[in-house]
């Protein structure tokens, strides 16, 4: 099986423990891991490790002179969604002619994740006061779940899909002074659902 789309869309996931019995709803799911959650707040603090990751993770600043931009590799940690497992990659990203920049990345997970980005940065297009952003991005997501529509939907009837698809975006950011700035971004999507490959769940087809 497999199905094409091209287009607009929101999505949005929902991680469930595997453990929940099979009778229980998504909606008594999100209910519980809420109460879970209110009762273990504590403020959040990044260890060594992950301080360093975010700053050699730090994307690109077009306000910023290009001899703030730290040009070389780069590591990527953590980017992929949890369920696809521990991912880890790495980035390259350099000084074009004038301001201009270029970066690309790659992730990948022990889940068979993948996700490709590249893209360039222009920063006050001919000289006016607009950024541009060219960029593409390409995923394979091979463990995606779905539990049917509604809150109502049985943990328990969660099936596993493939979703993949390329997209690409033009970013246009004005700022005509220091108090004022907006932005449009327009794109287009290509994407094909395909069999899952979760051994825990059936394939959705």
């Amino acid at each position: 099986m497999r199905r094409r789309g091209r287009g607009w869309f929101a999505a949005f996931f929902l991680l469930v423990p595997a453990g929940v019995v099979a009778q229980t709803s998504r909606t008594a799911v999100i209910e519980q891991q809420v109460r879970d959650k209110e009762q273990a707040l504590r403020p959040y603090e990044p260890g060594r490790l992950e301080k360093l990751a975010l700053l050699a993770e730090s994307p690109f600043d077009p306000s910023k002179p290009s001899t703030a931009v730290r040009s070389g590799w780069y590591p990527l940690f953590g980017t992929l969604p949890l369920r696809g497992g521990l991912s880890f990659g790495a980035g390259y990203r350099t000084r074009l002619p004038g301001r201009a920049t270029a970066d690309a990345s790659l992730a990948l997970s022990f889940r068979g994740y993948r996700q490709l980005q590249t893209g360039v940065t222009v920063p006050e297009l001919g000289g006016g006061p607009i950024d541009v952003r060219v960029s593409a991005r390409f995923r394979d997501y091979p463990r995606e779940r779905f539990f049917g529509i509604g809150g109502d939907a049985l943990v328990g009837d969660r099936v596993s899909y493939t979703m993949r698809d390329v997209d690409y975006v033009v970013a246009l950011t004005a700022h005509p002074n220091e108090w004022l700035k907006a932005g449009l971004d327009a794109g287009y999507l290509s994407s094909a659902l395909r069999p899952g490959r979760d051994s825990r769940f059936p394939s959705v087809e």
